[in-house]
């Protein structure tokens, strides 16, 4: 399970519980779309996808945008 902070500025805490093998996979795979090119939802949707379809996952990307920002929310469970 993952949970991101609540707040208008862009740096959130983001939490991240289940079994150790289960943090290390998501950490990791976080940190690498991340590090692939700075963004989570990639072009139409396909890093999303990958993420969805390699762990099974459920990734939603809120509609509205947040607060004094150009990023969306982002709940994976």
């Amino acid at each position: 399970r993952i949970t991101i902070s609540e707040g208008s500025c862009p740096e959130r805490i983001t939490t991240i519980t289940g079994s150790t093998a289960a943090v290390f996979h998501a950490v990791s795979m976080i940190a690498f779309k991340l590090d692939e090119c700075g963004s989570l939802i990639g072009k139409a949707g396909t890093k999303i996808k990958e993420i969805r379809e390699t762990t099974g996952a459920q990734v939603q990307v809120a509609g509205d945008l947040l607060p004094n920002s150009t990023e969306r929310a982002v709940t994976v469970s």
